[in-house]
């Protein structure tokens, strides 16, 4: 191999590693801009005066009705938490390219348990892992 060619090598491996971090770097721009409109949306829709409780941020729809949409499709079936909340953020019309986020699975985790607290949602434990359905009536 000559050295224009090394050389050609290197570059072309210098620009592909470059195009990966700009590309990596959209990615987080685009979460970024994603999360200020949902922020910007709840300032509109909101009141934030201290006698109420403030809206969830995480989602621009109410994670109850998120939760209940995804468990009334198939009433019978367990699903993990990070199912429940993947569908959640594509109901929510949210990005998922960077994968469910902590704050998310938090969010909807605390809404089911909720739901469980008035005998809504059933939960089993597997080991760590939880699974949830629709109450069986």
């Amino acid at each position: 191999m000559n050295t224009l060619e090394k050389l050609l090598i290197e570059e072309i491996s210098l620009a592909e590693r470059e195009r990966d971090q700009c590309e990596a770097k959209i990615k987080g721009l685009n979460q970024k801009i994603l999360d200020y409109r949902t922020a910007l949306n709840h300032a509109r829709d909101s009141d934030f005066s201290l006698n109420k409780k403030a809206r969830n941020i995480r989602f621009q729809s109410s994670p109850r009705q998120l939760v209940a949409h995804i468990l009334k499709k198939q009433p019978e079936k367990w699903f993990h938490t990070n199912e429940i909340t993947l569908q959640a953020l594509k109901l929510d019309n949210q990005s998922t390219d960077n994968g469910v986020q902590r704050l998310h699975l938090q969010t909807i985790h605390s809404t089911l348990n909720h739901l469980v607290k008035h005998s809504l949602v059933e939960k089993k434990l597997e080991g760590k892992i939880c699974y949830w359905r629709l109450q069986a009536r």
